[in-house]
């Protein structure tokens, strides 16, 4: 049977139902839950994924600050984790470093990273 997601404000849970017998609401432990259709998406980020770390797009941790500084001069400010991992705050900032960086997502859509 497929699952399915099912949201109440913070918390999302899964259920199984037979295909196309999925209620739109249901209850549990007194809670109102609704059918979250994002959720049940595959390849869909969810909200929270940033900031994200990327370790392709790290550096030793010795090149820490010339890659932060390096960040600064090409208008991409961009921090860097103790293990060197880049820090993105959103998927623009990824896009915009990676790109001017010459570097892009073999398997993303329009909103990654895309070879020039």
């Amino acid at each position: 049977m497929p699952t399915y997601c099912y949201t109440n404000g913070d918390r999302t849970i899964e259920e199984h139902y037979p295909m196309g017998e999925a209620p739109r609401k249901i209850r549990r432990g007194g809670r109102t839950y609704h059918r979250d259709f994002r959720a049940e998406q595959v390849g869909t980020r969810p909200p929270g994924n940033w900031p994200m770390e990327s370790d392709a797009l790290g550096v030793n941790p010795e090149q820490i600050a010339e890659a932060e500084a390096h960040s600064r001069e090409i208008g991409i400010p961009t921090r860097f984790t103790k293990e060197g991992c880049a820090v993105f705050e959103s998927p623009q900032h990824r896009k915009r470093y990676a790109e001017a960086l010459g570097y892009f997502d073999r398997n993303g859509g329009f909103s990654d990273p895309q070879p020039k």
